[in-house]
């Protein structure tokens, strides 16, 4: 059984309700997606590049919320998602499971891989993964 809430839908289990994920992934009750607000005020841009792939890829619409990581702000929400998840690095997605557990993905290609289960470039791929670890990459 279903209720429709705002985006989101409260599915019925057990005794309580829990909320249903908009992506319609079994086992997903919650996808955030946090991107970051320079100090300038400017969008980071990894995070403008992988906005543009989702919106491109119509994967926008699996996401239940977007969170922003203002530097300006340490109290804005996706700062304090980072914090919790002691996370260093914007975009990010933190996946909410229906066991109680929870994955962070801050690589763009591998969320897609495996939790929206699309298929990703592999140069492309290998690009993020690299600019994700440029500082422990020796490049030749």
């Amino acid at each position: 059984m279903f209720r429709t809430v705002g985006r989101n839908m409260l599915r019925a289990q057990g005794w309580g309700l829990r909320w249903a994920s908009v992506s319609g992934i079994e086992g997903i009750e919650k996808i955030t997606y946090v991107k970051k607000i320079k100090m300038d005020g400017s969008m980071c841009k990894k995070c403008g590049e992988v906005t543009e792939r989702l919106e491109n890829a119509g994967q926008m619409k699996q996401i239940d919320a977007v969170a922003v990581a203002d530097e300006r702000d340490e109290n804005s929400e996706g700062m304090l998602i980072a914090s919790k998840h002691n996370v260093e690095r914007a975009p990010f997605f933190v996946v909410e499971k229906a066991d109680g557990s929870t994955e962070i993905y801050t690589i763009y290609f591998d969320f897609v891989k495996k939790v929206l289960k699309g298929k990703a470039s592999e140069s492309q791929a290998l690009k993020d993964t690299m600019e994700q670890n440029r500082d422990v990459l020796d490049m030749i």
